[in-house]
């Protein structure tokens, strides 16, 4: 999403360049080049700052002297903890405007009143020097205003997708004599894995289902333990976990006749809305930002969270109903085409940055 933006805001005028501080190897860098071809990325800032306090000034450091020397106007922080550290940055940077786009809620929860009050004030502190704050779905916004962050600061700017990249190519699903459920992404607590597994285990076992094939896409710290999942439901030959993948477009049109998307939690999924450019039929969790995109029975069906039963009964309805599927898929792509492109995000987000310059100018003025 982030690289899309800059090479889209390069292509049209303006000059944008990318820090790349997620996990780095020549592999991804490549990629990233290779995807990006008019966006210079600086792939030599500190990653996994943690807690870290050499590399948090390193990249304190880094980052001054990049803006500084780049002389740029906006400086927009997608990540944790890196987002923390351009928050101390932008008290030495008056001119430029620091916007903070948040992906995911900021799970302030405690049983302890001290420790939720406690994680409420680190929140607004880490963003105090923002100029503006970007939430990527009403879900977000709201909570983000729960933690007591300002609201004339903070705009909803929904994700996109690039739907001249992800659309259908005419492959017809339901083609190989299996039935293909595809996830993509990581290994992690928050994707709710689990509950797809044991789903899988449900499905399978239903009469006419011995044809199912889960494939679970992405790396993760819960790989081990979701693979000692699947062996103890004896679901080897069903649910496989390859890593990760690189060509999304052809595993969503050529080799997926499902999309299923179970998390706990979200902003607004990337790869949920890419499934949805390629007219995917979905079946998404029924979490607060899913049903911004998913309304069920129109564009996808929703299932309760935590409920494998609830899962597999959706996986079954969206297998056995083809005209269901037809329509559902159908209007998916028109909601992200005429809502979520990326056409749209850069309009929006040019003009919340265009209102923090204007708005920062008086300010000086």
């Amino acid at each position: 999403m982030v690289l899309s933006h800059c090479e889209q805001l390069n292509l049209t005028g303006h000059h944008a360049e990318c820090v790349y501080d997620g996990i780095w190897n020549q592999e991804a860098a490549d990629r990233a080049i290779a995807f990006a071809p008019n966006t210079k990325i600086h792939f030599d800032f500190p990653f996994g700052l943690g807690l870290k306090p050499f590399d948090r000034l390193a990249y304190y450091r880094k980052s001054l002297k990049l803006i500084r020397d780049g002389s740029f106007d906006v400086v927009d922080a997608y990540f944790e903890p890196s987002s923390r550290v351009l928050n101390q940055v932008a008290k030495s940077c008056p001119r430029t405007v620091f916007v903070n786009t948040m992906g995911n809620p900021l799970h302030q929860r405690s049983r302890f009143r001290l420790v939720r009050d406690l994680k409420r004030k680190y929140a607004i502190y880490c963003r105090k020097h923002y100029d503006g704050i970007v939430a990527v779905s009403e879900f977000v916004r709201d909570d983000l205003l729960s933690t007591g962050l300002p609201k004339d600061k903070m705009t909803v700017i929904r994700n996109c997708v690039d739907v001249e990249k992800f659309k259908p190519n005419g492959s017809k699903r339901f083609h190989d004599g299996r039935l293909n459920v595809t996830f993509t992404g990581r290994l992690v607590e928050q994707k709710n894995l689990e509950v797809l597994i044991r789903a899988s285990k449900l499905l399978f076992d239903r009469p006419g289902f011995s044809n199912l094939k889960v494939t679970i896409y992405g790396e993760g710290h819960l790989r081990q333990s979701l693979e000692a999942l699947v062996k103890e439901l004896g679901i080897e030959t069903v649910v496989s976990l390859p890593g990760h993948v690189h060509d999304v477009v052809d595993l969503l049109n050529n080799r997926t006749d499902i999309y299923c998307h179970p998390s706990n939690f979200e902003g607004l999924s990337a790869s949920l809305l890419e499934a949805m450019a390629c007219e995917c039929p979905i079946v998404a969790s029924s979490i607060p930002s899913n049903r911004e995109a998913i309304k069920h029975g129109e564009t996808g069906l929703l299932f309760e969270t935590s409920d494998p039963t609830d899962l597999a009964d959706k996986l079954e309805i969206l297998a056995t109903n083809e005209p269901l599927r037809e329509t559902v898929s159908r209007n998916a792509r028109d909601f992200v085409v005429s809502e979520l492109t990326l056409d749209q995000l850069i309009k929006r987000t040019n003009e919340f940055y265009q209102s923090l310059l204007e708005k920062k100018q008086i300010t000086a003025g």
